[in-house]
């Protein structure tokens, strides 16, 4: 069923709403808490039940909350190899403060020396990075698990990439 919100954008599906909304409210659990109540009112026609509210509600606090579970197969040891071989930068994308508590609660911060928490990842963002580590693109390599937002725009700011399919990791 399509539906024409205020300012012509169509709904059509959970699914759908997520990726439009995406654009207002970016990624993580807020956003998404966020895409799954408009969701709700937006199927419902206006008359979402207040349980379907704070069902949502529920739900997203559980996503902040959850507790970080590193991925097994040795990967804070492959880590360790890398910064001692050399200079690590975390860049992601999220919510400033999830991101950042995620990073606390994993560990992981020390061996990284700069971390970027950025609203999306493009060439220019990589660029930017780029640019603020004085680190030459074609010297560096971003290994992340997204063509489109880890491998593509690293390659297009003239940096390097590596695939790690999250099934593998």
């Amino acid at each position: 069923m399509s539906r024409m919100r205020s300012g012509g954008v169509g709904t059509r599906s959970t699914r759908g709403s997520q990726r439009l909304r995406a654009a207002i409210c970016r990624y993580g659990p807020k956003g998404f808490t966020l895409s799954m109540i408009e969701t709700a009112i937006d199927m419902s026609d206006g008359a979402v039940p207040a349980s379907v509210v704070a069902e949502s509600l529920a739900a997203g606090r559980a996503m902040l909350n959850h507790p970080v579970e590193p991925l097994p197969g040795g990967g804070e040891a492959a880590l360790k190899a890398l910064a001692a071989r050399g200079r690590l930068v975390l860049v992601t994308k999220g919510d400033l403060f999830h991101q950042e508590s995620k990073l606390a609660a994993s560990g992981l911060g020390p061996l990284f020396s700069g971390v970027e928490i950025v609203s999306d990842k493009t060439a220019e963002t990589y660029a930017r990075v780029f640019a603020r580590y004085g680190t030459d693109p074609a010297a560096s390599v971003m290994a992340g698990n997204s063509v489109r937002s880890d491998v593509l725009p690293a390659i297009e700011a003239g940096g390097c990439a590596a695939l790690i399919p999250y099934g593998l990791v």
